[in-house]
């Protein structure tokens, strides 16, 4: 694909970009589309030194965009791709290419190491350039009371009465970085066995058991990878059993609110949140929820 062939957005201004260099389009060649198989908005291309690159476009005046160039420009994660730098003029982010990168299984060993990240790295990030998610309980109820009166979903379990008291609670606590979308699509093991993370673009200010309550939904179709996670994750001192189950509801509301469109319900993360919705009640939010 020449170059000329990419999606020519354009970007009157680069506001949120302060200190990614700027590479000119036309540095690049050999440009192909990873299409479907991962995101239509992903190229693999050489630069002029002929080195693999990845860019990732995200269509006009996208509003995640500067989000995800805040990231780049402020953490410095082992996980993350280095930043090249962006193409002027349009909304284009060069990053690096990893070669040889698996999907994860997950094995325990990948569980811990997600974890590990989660409160020992995000952690300790001062995530005051991001702003906070909104939480809007009585919202994502309305959202969770229509998919069930559609038939979606089995009838709302009753502890979704209870989940109002916290919401306050969320909003005051969440004072740490959320990845914001920590699912196993955006997590790859590198050959060298530690992983790399990659869209950043809905990191938020945000409860620190947000992540792992995504990681979880993400699970629903692995009860062992779930219950092992669920495991390791209760004995850390920042677990908070009541508030992990309502961000999970909320996760998962959320998947299956945005995606049940029929074109859409094929997409993992409905398939993801519907079962994990679709158990609340069953199992009474015991052991696994």
């Amino acid at each position: 694909m020449k170059h000329e062939q990419l999606p020519q957005t354009k970007v009157e201004k680069n506001q949120a970009v302060k200190h990614l260099p700027k590479i000119e389009l036309a540095q690049f060649h050999d440009i192909t589309s990873l299409g479907m198989a991962t995101k239509e908005d992903l190229f693999i291309a050489r630069n002029k030194q002929n080195k693999k690159v990845l860019l990732k476009h995200f269509g006009p005046d996208h509003p995640l965009f500067p989000v995800e160039i805040a990231c780049y420009e402020n953490l410095h994660l082992p996980e993350m791709a280095k930043p090249y730098g962006i193409i002027p003029g349009t909304d284009y982010l060069v990053l690096e290419f990893i070669d040889g990168l698996k999907e994860l299984k997950p094995t325990h060993q990948d569980i811990d190491q997600l974890l590990n990240i989660v409160f020992k790295e995000f952690a300790k990030i001062n995530p005051d350039f991001l702003p906070p998610r909104k939480f809007k309980v009585p919202h994502i109820n309305e959202r969770f009371q229509s998919i069930v009166e559609e038939g979606i979903i089995n009838p709302a379990p009753k502890i979704i009465t209870e989940y109002s008291k916290h919401e306050n609670y969320i909003k005051e606590a969440g004072t740490h970085f959320s990845h914001g979308d920590y699912l196993l699509q955006n997590i790859k093991k590198r050959p060298n066995g530690k992983l790399a993370i990659f869209d950043f673009e809905i990191a938020r200010r945000d409860h620190i058991l947000f992540d792992p309550a995504a990681l979880f939904v993400d699970l629903a179709f692995n009860d062992r990878a779930r219950k092992y996670l669920l495991k390791e994750l209760s004995q850390r001192p920042e677990y908070d059993d009541r508030i992990f189950k309502l961000l999970v509801w909320l996760r998962s509301t959320a998947q299956v609110f945005a995606l049940k469109e029929s074109r859409s319900q094929h997409l993992w993360p409905y398939k993801t949140g519907l079962r994990t919705l679709n158990n609340l009640e069953a199992t009474k939010y015991n052991k696994v929820i």
